[in-house]
């Protein structure tokens, strides 16, 4: 129980390597069904990208993971399978400090998106791909 004994044990944990939601590993074995991919629509707005999908199996998804890269990264997040859009910021901001103890804002550009659909033993489908002009 040193989890619940030591505070400091636990937040480094959780802000940690346990700070970003993940996927269950996936079990082919189970079922390998292949997974649909989604398609994907895309439009900006003001300052944001919205995305939007459908998919023809829809009683085979559990969840969603939509991928965003800005500049050379990429990033994601898992939704719900009720949840047929997401909306990312067309920049993002990154803020560090340089030897000289100045902080340095860079600003990275969204470049591409992806929707993947996930079914309930984290299968996951190819990813629909979208490259932002």
């Amino acid at each position: 129980a040193p989890l619940l004994k030591f505070k400091e044990l636990s937040d480094a944990i959780i802000n940690g390597p346990y700070k970003k939601e993940a996927l269950v590993p996936s079990t082919p074995w189970f079922n390998n069904s292949v997974v649909p991919s989604p398609n994907v629509l895309m439009f900006q707005e003001n300052d944001k990208m919205k995305l939007s999908w459908t998919i023809s199996e829809k009683e085979k998804i559990f969840q969603w993971v939509v991928y965003f890269k800005y500049g050379e990264k990429w990033n994601y997040t898992i939704l719900n399978k009720d949840i047929f859009s997401y909306e990312a910021p067309l920049t993002f901001e990154s803020k560090s400090f340089n030897d000289d103890g100045k902080e340095v804002v860079r600003k990275f550009r969204l470049t591409q998106v992806a929707v993947s659909a996930v079914d309930r033993i984290s299968n996951e489908s190819k990813p629909a791909i979208l490259s932002i002009k």
